[in-house]
């Protein structure tokens, strides 16, 4: 047994928040304070929900689906495939610059062996990492080398590549006026920045061909990583 004069061991100390002595207010709840609560709410968030509605209501979206365009359902899956589609704007697109983004139907990203499959570690700048993450894309059974980047979610990246042309353009009066004027893109400034300089990083060394020297492409790409985008080389490969 303790001695009463013996110190408690692991004892709270003697204040008032240790020892639950802190003055503290609980409010009644009742609809005659409820009320007024929940109306000052309301009356705040109207206008800001409307500010709202008002905002996205601006913004304007033109949707073009090419999933049969030409003859490309058709060919064997992997064989290259070019086509066109001409599309008109109902309503007039004014600003300086325009996002275009694409969207797919019944492709389903949240199969726990589909989103592990990455090597975060190879994606950082090591590109002959072995992760077993990303069976079955960690290596090619037949050269035995490295992809890079490895498992299904690189395996599986949308590559479709597109070029816009600015054809034509019909003026107030009606008279149709011919553009032919190829739209420019730009891939950057579309990551953020943490993604770009600490989740993604290029192995070290100015010439990405050799940096990625004992390595192959995923089953189904059609190019290197160092192949992406070399015009810019602080967005090419990882």
């Amino acid at each position: 047994m303790l001695d009463r004069d013996e110190p408690v061991p692991k004892r709270p100390d003697d204040g008032a928040f240790f020892q639950q002595r802190l003055p503290a207010w609980k409010p009644v709840i009742n609809i005659h304070t409820t009320i007024p609560v929940f109306a000052v709410i309301g009356l705040i968030m109207i206008p800001i929900g409307l500010l709202l509605i008002t905002t996205t209501g601006s913004v304007k979206e033109a949707r073009v689906d090419y999933s049969r365009c030409g003859d490309c359902e058709s060919k064997p899956s992997g064989e290259e495939c070019v086509c066109s589609i001409e599309f008109e704007l109902s309503s007039k697109f004014t600003g300086r610059a325009f996002h275009m983004y694409y969207g797919l139907e019944k492709y389903y990203q949240n199969h726990r062996k589909y989103a592990t499959s990455r090597s975060d570690k190879q994606l950082r700048g090591y590109p002959l990492y072995r992760d077993d993450n990303c069976e079955p894309f960690e290596s090619d059974v037949d050269t035995d080398q490295y992809f890079a980047p490895c498992g299904l979610i690189a395996n599986s990246m949308f590559n479709d590549t597109f070029q816009l042309t600015w054809v034509s353009k019909t003026d107030s009066d009606g008279t149709v006026i011919e553009m032919n004027k190829e739209i420019n893109f730009t891939r950057e400034g579309i990551t953020w920045p943490s993604d770009h300089g600490i989740k993604f990083r290029n192995p070290m060394g100015a010439d990405l061909v050799s940096a990625f020297n004992g390595t192959t492409k995923p089953p189904d790409w059609r190019k290197y990583a160092y192949e992406l985008d070399p015009q810019n080389p602080s967005n090419n490969a990882f």
